[in-house]
């Protein structure tokens, strides 16, 4: 990256989701897909609407990117939430054969949820 066009930006990796509060969370349904952040070196605050929040649950928020995973296949996805840009991840179940090594015995995945 170009120094000197760094040095007009903002740190992209200074974002940081909020939490909603009234035990509500990114990616709670009563939300509607809507999450909000915070960027710690400029105090820029910013909402944005994530389509994707019907059918993922978010994990958490490395440096500004949402970490998500599909309901419906346990898939993984990195996202940026301000440019859609998306890569997608092994899923976790993907993970069993490591969790089988690690701890003796092989994870049940049930329909709704991966259970270990």
């Amino acid at each position: 990256m170009c120094r000197r066009w760094r040095s007009y930006t903002a740190n992209p990796r200074g974002w940081t989701m909020l939490p909603e509060g009234h035990g509500l969370h990114g990616g709670h349904t009563r939300l509607c897909g809507r999450v909000r952040f915070f960027n710690g070196g400029t105090g820029a605050l910013v909402g944005a609407h994530l389509l994707l929040l019907a059918d993922h649950c978010i994990f958490g928020c490395p440096e500004g990117l949402l970490l998500l995973q599909r309901d419906a296949d346990a898939a993984v996805h990195h996202l940026h939430p301000f440019t859609d840009d998306l890569c997608e991840l092994p899923p976790l179940t993907s993970l069993i054969p490591q969790l089988d090594r690690l701890t003796g015995h092989q994870p049940r995945l049930d329909a709704d949820e991966l259970k270990v």
